[in-house]
């Protein structure tokens, strides 16, 4: 058990080390790949926590020259920012093709000509007020879930799931009307 605790305590302090040592230079890479000062700090974040969660890297990092860290480094956050990037498009997919299931199926009673954009917003707009509807909405719509299948997932009955789903529809219809009026004024 003191030998855990040593090494955690040596992987701790080597870790610091590395952060105070290579911080600015991650952030200057992540910022000159991505022009983007909040996806610039979620990479570094994400080379980071990479290091925290695999000693063994850690390790042989602190155990290499300055120039092969800094360029084990540059490569870490090179991949890191496509990581990022890449599940930012995914995500965007999939919240693209929720709305434009939600169109089809939820707001049909609407105009036909609701612009899948604005759709897109709502569901983002909802997912700052109630990110549990927006959950409800991405099991049915984007990954085209049946009721009866959220309703096991979830632990509740097909009926509750309904209901839900129902709800979070009005609210994401309130949310594009209220910005639909925005845009129209």
């Amino acid at each position: 058990m003191q030998v855990m605790v040593l090494l955690q305590t040596s992987h701790r302090k080597l870790l610091d080390q590395i952060v105070q040592t290579y911080s600015n230079y991650i952030f200057s890479i992540a910022y000159a790949l991505s022009q983007n000062r909040d996806i610039a700090l979620e990479t570094a974040q994400d080379v980071f926590l990479i290091l925290a969660r695999k000693p063994e890297i850690t390790k042989a990092l602190a155990q290499k020259e300055s120039q092969k860290q800094k360029a084990y480094l540059a490569m870490m956050t090179h991949n890191a920012f496509m990581d990022l990037i890449s599940k930012q498009a995914q995500q965007e997919r999939i919240t693209e093709k929720a709305a434009s299931n939600l169109q089809a199926e939820s707001f049909s009673d609407m105009d036909a000509s609701i612009d899948t954009m604005l759709l897109q917003e709502a569901v983002e707009q909802l997912e700052k007020q109630d990110l549990d509807a927006v959950d409800y909405i991405m099991l049915r719509f984007a990954f085209d879930l049946p009721v009866k299948e959220i309703a096991r997932q979830k632990k509740l009955t097909a009926s509750a799931v309904s209901k839900r789903i129902s709800k979070a529809v009005n609210q994401l219809k309130q949310i594009h009307e209220e910005m639909a009026g925005e845009r129209n004024e």
